[in-house]
Order: structure tokens, then sequence, then C-alpha cells
């Protein structure tokens, strides 16, 4: 059994598509929601094979148990955030990605204010995942960085996995790609792979995120920094507890993970 993974900030923004007439506090759009459904379903169209290969992986992690105790050891996941922009207001500060870090990091030790609105049933199992998110301090050569890696370029828009430019290693790090608009999934705020679906295919792990969506300040907002947990989760190899669906109403969702019940999605 798993212990339950932040859940509000897991589930919050996964279900925004169900409140279209909310708008993003700064842009003034429409939110948007998780697009890792359309984009699994996408490249499994298009890569049989990454698919037969990722179930064959499922299988093999649904029959492993993990130990719920605390161990004490914190990991620490270097990250590289890939700004894509063409000079507009994607083009996000320093100070907007480092508290965008952050959060992720309050969000996985278990940080978060909002664990006291947690329901009763589901107290017991709120986690310190004991993972922390820190920008790269070296690159891949072995040179100083801060972690952060601007291009400018026109895959910033309705950027897909053809946006995902200078991935550095991902054995050794996570790469965040922040754009202006993504194109794989409509109406994404951000979307992923699980790790199951690039062993195949190393190029397309990582992250692509609106950069209205990443971070509480500057374009993001505290409604919507969340995003970028929920993405990282995905990364993690957690699905929605609902399963690989988007359809408000659709019954007999599961995550594969013996925590949350059946849920509705």
């Amino acid at each position: 059994m798993k212990k339950v993974l932040l859940p509000l900030s897991i589930l919050a923004i996964a279900s925004l598509n169900l409140s279209a007439q909310e708008l993003h506090p700064v842009s003034g759009e429409p939110l948007k929601y998780c697009g890792i459904t359309e984009a699994m379903q996408e490249l499994y169209k298009k890569h049989p094979d990454i698919k037969a290969i990722a179930e064959t992986i499922e299988q093999e992690q649904a029959q492993k148990t993990n130990p719920e105790a605390a161990s004490g050891a914190v990991y620490v996941i270097p990250v590289v955030v890939h700004v894509l922009h063409n000079y507009g207001a994607e083009n996000i500060s320093e100070a907007q990605i480092k508290d965008a870090i952050s959060i992720l990091t309050r969000d996985f030790r278990k940080q978060n204010a909002d664990t006291a609105l947690v329901v009763t049933a589901f107290e017991n199992l709120i986690a310190d995942c004991e993972v922390e998110f820190k920008l790269a301090q070296l690159d891949p050569s072995g040179n100083c960085t801060n972690g952060i890696d601007r291009i400018v370029t026109q895959l910033t828009y309705n950027a897909n996995d053809n946006s995902k430019l200078n991935q550095w290693p991902r054995n050794k790090y996570l790469n965040i790609w922040t754009v202006a608009s993504i194109g794989i999934a409509s109406g994404a705020a951000g979307y992923t792979y699980y790790p199951s679906s690039t062993v195949a295919n190393p190029a397309i792990d990582g992250i692509v995120i609106l950069h209205g969506y990443f971070g509480s300040i500057g374009t993001g907002s505290p409604v919507t920094s969340r995003a970028n947990t929920h993405e990282v989760g995905h990364w993690s190899n957690l699905q929605h507890c609902w399963g690989n669906t988007n359809q408000p109403g659709v019954s007999c969702g599961d995550d594969l993970v013996s925590d949350t019940p059946i849920t509705m999605g």
C-alpha cells in the first residue's frame, strides 16, 4: 500500500476543467486542466510498442509493495527549468521560477497548510514524501548554473514533445519546460508521461506546463500554482484517483493504488 500523496494539491488542478466559469486571476482565461490523458492516448496511438512496454512495467509495479515507514533520508532532485519564449510574458522571471520550485518542495514535504482540510478518512495517510526539489547548480558538463535555461523559440506556442528542447540527462535531472501555449492536449495547463512510457523513448521525459500555472507570482497565481505539483505526481508514476480519464461522471475509475477507493471521474 502506498500513502496518499498530497490529495488536495494533486487533485485540485485536475478538476479545474469542471469549473469552466472560473478564470485565471492573471490572464483572465478559463482555467485549464491536466493533459496527461490526451497525451498518453496520442502517444500510444502513434507507438503501440511503447504501450505494450508500459503495460508490462505497470503490471510489475502493481505487484510490489512499498514500506510505509519514513526512512528519515531526504532525497533531493535537481531541476532544470527550460523557459521557452519569444520575448513575451512567457519569459518568466527567476523569482517566479524559484517560487514554483519552493511550492513543489513544500507540497511533497507535507508543509502545505491545506493538509488541515483533508477529510478525516485520509488524515493518517498524508505523507511527507521525503523528497525535495532544487534548481540545479551544475549543468551536464559540470559548469555552474542557476538551473534556468532560457531558449528563444516559436516552439513555445502550441507546445508538444518537439518543444522539449535541450533536455538534460533524465537520470540526473527533472526537466520542466514552461511555455506560452500547449498544443498536444487542447485546454491543458500541463502534461507529462508516466515513467513506464518513457523507458522506450527517453526524449519525451519531462513536464511541459503553461507559464501561468508555474508559481504563484508574476504570470502565475496561488489558484493555479499547484499544477506543477500535480504534473510531478504523474511524472512520479501517480495516476488520477479516478484512473486515466478526464470525463466527468465516469464511474469505476481506479489509480491502481490501494490507498484510495474506486472513484468517479
